[in-house]
This record gives C-alpha cells, sequence and structure tokens, in this order.
C-alpha cells in the first residue's frame, strides 16, 4: 500500500471516529483508534522523498484529520470529566477518625 493510501485510510478511520464521537460510540471508538494508532506507527518519519504533488495531497489529508481529531475532542472532553465526577462520587469516603 502506498504512503498515500496508509493517510488516506487513517483519513477514513479518523471521519469514522469522529462520527462515533458525535453518538458517543465510546467503545466502537476505542475499537478504532486501536486500528488508528496502529496505522500511524507504520508511516514514515519523513516525506522527504515523496513526489510534491503527493506531499500537497498528504498535507491536505493531514489537515482533515485534525479537524477529525477537533470533533472529537469536542464529544469527548466533556464526557471524560462527567466520567470523573461520576467516579468521583462513588468512591467510599474517607473516616477521619483516629
Amino acid at each position: 500500500m502506498s504512503v498515500l493510501a496508509r493517510y488516506q485510510n487513517l483519513l477514513d478511520l479518523s471521519q469514522e471516529m469522529a462520527l462515533l464521537a458525535t453518538e458517543q460510540a465510546w467503545d466502537k471508538l476505542g475499537d478504532l483508534q486501536a486500528k488508528r494508532a496502529t496505522l500511524i506507527a507504520s508511516l514514515p518519519p519523513r516525506l522527504n522523498g515523496l513526489p510534491d504533488a503527493e506531499q500537497r495531497a498528504i498535507a491536505g489529508i493531514i489537515q482533515q484529520i485534525l479537524r477529525c481529531d477537533e470533533t472529537i475532542q469536542e464529544y469527548l472532553v466533556p464526557w471524560r470529566e462527567q466520567v470523573g465526577i461520576l467516579l468521583s462520587h462513588l468512591q467510599p469516603k474517607q473516616n477521619n477518625a483516629a
């Protein structure tokens, strides 16, 4: 698979993750995040050897991925905060009596 095709696959995963975030489908989102992390790890560290047109196409894809990530964070951060609050209420109270 070409580098450009891998970036396109990364964008496809990111777009699906953004949709899952809007639906608050956190388990499915986590599964795709694991797939995405594996794909990211397989990408080359530099794009220097690629033709200019391919580098520009990848740069555009990266911009789209970043927008997907912003959408994911927009939904994920408040959910995490809410879960943190709920979990803090479930912890047993400490007894300070000596």
